[in-house]
């Protein structure tokens, strides 16, 4: 974790953060520094990392790629997007109620558009909270 931040914070994200790994990294205790990041930042770092230069072409597109290929996104973003539109993203969730997904996406086959969103708090089910991220989904490419 602590080369990963390095490198984020190299690229110009000092607010993403990694401490510790997976599972320990997703308990969501409220206030906790630790493992943080914030969505501005997140979408931020996503479009430098795919869009950018700081990968290597055949880097960007194995992240694209491994996105791309999220097998357990269906429920969420996945879910609201008109036939054709292109999408690469990553789900996440936690402790307390948290969930989340990041995603590049666009109708034009390119990652074209950044969209993060995080929950935490809340006292759904995880097909609700699937369900609530989809709609925010649609909301936004309704607008787009």
């Amino acid at each position: 974790p602590k080369e990963l931040t390095a490198f984020l914070h190299n690229m110009g994200d000092h607010v993403t953060r990694l401490d510790r790994w997976e599972p320990e990294l997703n308990e969501a205790i409220p206030n906790d520094e630790r493992d943080t990041t914030m969505p501005v930042a997140m979408a931020t770092t996503l479009r430098k990392l795919l869009t950018g230069e700081l990968l290597t072409l055949a880097s960007r597109q194995q992240l694209i790629d491994w996105m791309e290929a999220d097998k357990v996104a269906g429920p969420l973003l996945r879910s609201a997007l008109p036939a054709g539109w292109f999408i690469a993203d990553k789900s996440g969730a936690g402790e307390r109620g948290s969930r989340g997904i990041i995603a590049a996406l666009g109708p034009d086959g390119k990652p074209s558009r950044i969209v993060v969103i995080y929950t935490t708090g809340s006292q759904a089910t995880m097909d609700e909270r699937n369900r609530q991220i989809a709609e925010i989904g649609a909301s936004l490419i309704k607008h787009w």
